[in-house]
C-alpha cells in the first residue's frame, strides 16, 4: 500500500483564529508553493488579521470565505481580507497545486504608521470580504504575478528544500507592492459599490453579526470539550440558540455540520498526539473523545486513507 503524505493540520486556536507559522522570525511573512492535498482536500475553517491570497497554478479548487463559496480555476487566484472566517477545499478531492501568500498589514504599518488608518478602512465591514483574481485582468495578472515573485524569493518554510533565489529583502519589496495592488482593488471595490460580498447594515446586519459571533462561540465550545461526550443540544446551549439555528449557522459560517466538525476537529487533534507523543491508538482514541478504539481507526481511515499506525509511521 503506497501512503499518502501525512497531513499537516493549521495550528487553530478556540476562537477559529489561526497561529501562523511565518517563515522567518521577526518577520510576518508567510510564503509557501502548496498541495490541497496536505490538508486532506479540506482545510480547516479560520481567520487572522494578516492578507491572504492564493494562485491555482495547477488544478483548481473551492475557497470558502464569510459564508460565500468562490470557484477558482486554474490559473486564478483570490485575495482574502483581513479577518474573514475562510478556508479552501475540493469536494471531488481533486489536487490543487498553489503559490499562497498570508502577509501581516504590520509589513508596511511598520514602515509609515499613517497607514494604519488607511488599513482599518480596507479592511474593515464595510469592505469586500474578498477578490477573485482572473488571469484575463491586466491587474489582476499582476497581482498573481506578485504572488509567485513573494513565494519564489522568500525563504522557504523549514523542512522545505533551500532556495538558491532566496532574497529577503526582495520578498518583503514584493509582499508590500503585493498587499497594495490587493487593497488597490478593495478600495476600487468599495468606491464602485462592486463588493464581491460584504456584510449587510442595519437589521440584517446586526443578525449576521450575532450569527458569526454564535458560530465563533460553538466552535470555540467544541475546542474546549471535544474529549468528552458532546451532542448537539450541548453545542446550541453555548450559544444560547436552538439546534436547528445550530445547524443553519455551522452550514453558514464553517460550512459543516456541527457533528461533521466535532469529528474532524477530533481527528486533528489525534494527528497531533500522533505525531508528537508516543500514546498508544487507545489512548489516542480516549483522549479525543472517540468511543472506542475501533471506532476511532475507521473514522481515521475514512478520513485520511491510513491507520493511525500507518500515517504515525508515513510521518
Amino acid at each position: 500500500m503506497k501512503c499518502r503524505k501525512p497531513l499537516q493540520p493549521l495550528a487553530v486556536f478556540s476562537d477559529l483564529s489561526e497561529r501562523i507559522y511565518y517563515n522567518q522570525p521577526n518577520l510576518p511573512l508567510y510564503t509557501r508553493n502548496d498541495m490541497l492535498s496536505r490538508f486532506d482536500f479540506n482545510m480547516a475553517c479560520h481567520w487572522h488579521r494578516d492578507l491572504e491570497f492564493v494562485h491555482a497554478v495547477a488544478g483548481s479548487m473551492e475557497y470558502f470565505v464569510n459564508g460565500t463559496i468562490v470557484h477558482i480555476p486554474t490559473g486564478d487566484g483570490l485575495f482574502v481580507n483581513s479577518n474573514r472566517l475562510h478556508y479552501g477545499f475540493s469536494p471531488s478531492r481533486s489536487e490543487c497545486r498553489y503559490p499562497a501568500v498570508v502577509a501581516s498589514p504590520a509589513l508596511f504599518e511598520t514602515v509609515w504608521q499613517p497607514a494604519s488608518t488607511e488599513t482599518e478602512l480596507l479592511c474593515g465591514a464595510d469592505a469586500p470580504d474578498y477578490v477573485f483574481l482572473g488571469h484575463r485582468v491586466a491587474a489582476h495578472r499582476r497581482v498573481l504575478q506578485l504572488i509567485d515573485d513573494t513565494v519564489r524569493f522568500n525563504v522557504p518554510n523549514a523542512g522545505e528544500p533551500a532556495n538558491p533565489q532566496a532574497d529577503t529583502i526582495q520578498a518583503i519589496g514584493l509582499a508590500i507592492q503585493l498587499c497594495g495592488a490587493a487593497l488597490e482593488l478593495a478600495r476600487d471595490a468599495m468606491q464602485s459599490g462592486e463588493h464581491c460580498e460584504r456584510p449587510q447594515h442595519d437589521v440584517d446586519g446586526q443578525r449576521n453579526n450575532r450569527d458569526l459571533m454564535a458560530a465563533l462561540t460553538m466552535t470555540g465550545f467544541i475546542h474546549r470539550h471535544f474529549p468528552e461526550r458532546i451532542t448537539l443540544d450541548d453545542v446550541a446551549a453555548s450559544a444560547a440558540t436552538s439546534r436547528s439555528r445550530c445547524c443553519q449557522v455551522f452550514r453558514r459560517y464553517v460550512n459543516r455540520t456541527p457533528n461533521e466538525y466535532l469529528t474532524d476537529y477530533r481527528i486533528e487533534q489525534a494527528m497531533h498526539m500522533l505525531g508528537g507523543t508516543a500514546s498508544d491508538v487507545a489512548e489516542v482514541a480516549s483522549a479525543c473523545g472517540f468511543s472506542s478504539p475501533s471506532y476511532f481507526i475507521r473514522v481515521f481511515r475514512k478520513r485520511t486513507g491510513l491507520t493511525p499506525q500507518q500515517w504515525r509511521h508515513a510521518r
